[in-house]
């Protein structure tokens, strides 16, 4: 490969990477909807986004783990992966996409 087609490569997936970013989709999804595989995905992200950028952009939030005082008679479980969450009537639905969507891409 000359070091022209690798450049372009790397604009290639530079602009495939930010397109997944903004996507809201899981990698498996992203990747599917485009004949891409995952594997692919993974290796240009952190080819291209180093660990301490990946950090920088991270946002910590506050989880309360304390039972609620009355405990809602109607609860959904949602399983993601290894991890089991508890949603309760009045959830915030989007607290909850941001954590699926973080529990998804790990």
């Amino acid at each position: 490969m000359t070091a022209l087609e690798g450049a372009k490569l790397k604009e290639l997936w530079k602009d495939r990477v930010e397109n997944f970013r903004t996507s809201g989709l899981s990698g498996r999804q992203w990747c599917a909807q485009r004949g891409l595989k995952v594997n692919q995905l993974h290796y240009w992200r952190h080819k291209l986004e180093p660990t301490d950028a990946v950090a920088s952009e991270a946002t910590w939030m506050t989880l309360d783990t304390t039972a609620p005082a009355h405990p809602p008679t109607e609860t959904l479980l949602v399983q993601v992966g290894a991890a089991t969450i508890t949603v309760y009537p009045e959830f915030d639905p989007a607290f909850l996409q941001r954590v699926v969507q973080v529990l998804v891409t790990c």
